[in-house]
């Protein structure tokens, strides 16, 4: 299985929309927002925008999962998905934001996919801090929505996407923690198989990365 590219510009994210019939003023709205959050985001290992390497793709990986049901994704969870780390990258912005300026829905989606801040959880070190989010944060998912779940998993497999051998350490085993113990799970119970074995050929592939780092050979 060829896997896609983890890059997407705006235009084509727009033409994405179009040919669905999904580029709507809401859709806009939620994009022009998530623009102003993301617009100095840069990933660090990569120097690439957080724009067009996660947030954009992320809306083309929900579609194709629903295009092998023959389906298309509501307005409300395109928005809530150009906006699911809005939230975790300011927050300053107040919760009832996404219900004010959007609907009911993506104020639900939103929240549902945003982890609670890690500094306020107790741990030695920030991945024992994260662990603790996790453990609060995951059993909410499995407990949602489908479209909070399916947003969860497109940003994932977006994040394992950009992995390379310039990613920090820390992170690829944090993510491949993360994987193991709940997005893999939750994409094969859910038979969301799309996105399952996309991100388990993924995980595979980057269990070879971390080694071959470890080994020197990179």
């Amino acid at each position: 299985m060829e896997l896609e590219l983890p890059f997407l510009k705006e235009e084509e994210l727009l033409h994405v929309l179009e040919q669905i019939g999904r580029k709507d003023e809401l859709v806009l709205k939620a994009l022009d927002f998530s623009k102003e959050v993301h617009k100095d985001e840069i990933r660090k290992w990569d120097n690439s925008r957080a724009l067009e390497t996660h947030i954009y793709p992320t809306i083309k990986f929900l579609i194709q999962h629903y295009k092998a049901y023959n389906e298309i994704p509501t307005l409300d969870v395109l928005a809530a998905e150009l906006m699911h780390d809005t939230k975790e990258r300011n927050r300053n912005i107040e919760d009832e934001f996404y219900k004010k300026e959007f609907n009911d829905m993506i104020y639900e989606y939103v929240l549902a996919v945003t982890k609670p801040k890690y500094q306020d959880y107790e741990g030695k070190n920030d991945f024992e801090k994260k662990r603790r989010v996790n453990e609060v944060h995951f059993p909410k998912i499995l407990k949602g929505k489908k479209e909070a779940k399916l947003m969860k998993l497109a940003d994932r497999y977006s994040n394992l996407l950009t992995i390379n051998s310039n990613t920090p350490p820390g992170r690829i085993y944090f993510w491949l923690e993360e994987m193991n113990d709940f997005y893999l799970d939750l994409a094969l119970k859910n038979s969301y198989n799309y996105f399952y074995f996309r991100m388990k050929q993924r995980v595979e592939e980057i269990e070879k990365l971390k080694l071959a780092i470890y080994s020197n050979k990179i």
